[in-house]
């Protein structure tokens, strides 16, 4: 098969996906922004992301730990994987698994990073809403079983 049709082939399977994809250049400049990593942060189209720095579309902490922690370690090892909060264009902070990669070129000289982004918020927030039914739920059995104990104890 063509490699310019694997490409396109690529290309489609990224523009629809629901991960966001982000590519900088090694300053941090963007470059390339998926469809779902515009929505992530309230952008209508990927011009509006070109050419703005990757780190604004983070809170200030982060930003600061990305800056000065991560990408050193993606520069030194090739990449780094692990939750980040996100920050939307309208300030809405996410929850996000990122998967940061240093891209080279066929020798090996560093080009590019690369972002594979998932928004976690929502799973986050359904696993509190499981712990809290699950806190409940013990709470209630716990005073039942403190209940039956006391019957007994006054039988």
């Amino acid at each position: 098969m063509d490699p310019q049709k694997y490409f396109s082939i690529f290309k489609n399977f990224v523009e629809t996906s629901s991960l966001g994809y982000g590519f900088s250049d090694l300053d941090g400049n963007v470059i390339y922004a998926n469809p779902a990593l515009c929505r992530m942060l309230d952008l209508e189209k990927d011009e509006d992301m070109l050419g703005t720095n990757a780190a604004s579309y983070y809170p200030k902490d982060t930003q600061k730990m990305l800056v000065s922690e991560i990408l050193p370690i993606v520069k030194e090892k090739g990449g780094w994987y692990g939750e980040l909060l996100f920050q939307s264009c309208k300030g809405t902070v996410a929850n996000t698994l990122q998967d940061i990669s240093l891209i080279k070129d066929e020798n090996g000289k560093p080009l590019f990073f690369g972002n594979i982004i998932t928004d976690i918020t929502e799973s986050e927030k359904a696993k509190e809403l499981l712990v809290e039914s699950e806190n409940r739920f013990r709470t209630l059995f716990e005073s039942a079983s403190d209940a039956i104990f006391l019957m007994k104890d006054e039988n």
